[in-house]
């Protein structure tokens, strides 16, 4: 029984420690990338259009030089900021670099800590943007 017991711990600590390996932390100063099939100005479209349903106003959308900035959001007691940089990889394909800041808030409520974005965040917002790329592209066709 005590040989059963040991052996089930060690496989709780396995199953814990392995399943926290996929949610490693993106360095703050690195911006994670996605490449889009789709012209600039509809995957531009698509992300601004994404992160406004998500919450987020945008402070900056500059079409010339590919930028894309928001207003911290609270949600959670954390707050996200999200920054994007676009640019075209050719004819018909759309290159996204985004940056997730994350702060938790501190026990008093008015300072926040600095903490790295995980990458199921990254994941969950370039699919966003994926799902957005082909609506903007249905609705083009829709249009003709």
């Amino acid at each position: 029984m005590g040989e059963r017991k040991a052996l089930g711990w060690a496989l709780a600590i396995l199953l814990l420690t392995g399943g926290c390996a996929g949610l490693e932390p993106v360095s703050q100063k690195e911006m994670e990338s996605h490449t889009y099939d789709g012209s600039y100005d509809m995957v531009f479209k698509a992300v601004v259009s994404v992160l406004e349903q998500k919450g987020h106003r945008i402070t900056r959308a500059d079409k010339d030089q590919g930028l894309i900035d928001t207003e911290p959001v609270e949600f959670k007691y954390k707050r996200v900021t999200i920054s994007a940089e676009l640019k075209p990889v050719g004819k018909q394909r759309t290159e996204v670099r985004a940056r997730i800041e994350l702060a938790e808030r501190g026990l008093m409520g008015s300072t926040y800590k600095p903490e790295p974005a995980k990458m199921t965040m990254y994941d969950d917002l370039f699919t966003e943007i994926e799902l957005q790329v082909y609506r903007e592209h249905f609705l083009k066709i829709e249009r003709k």
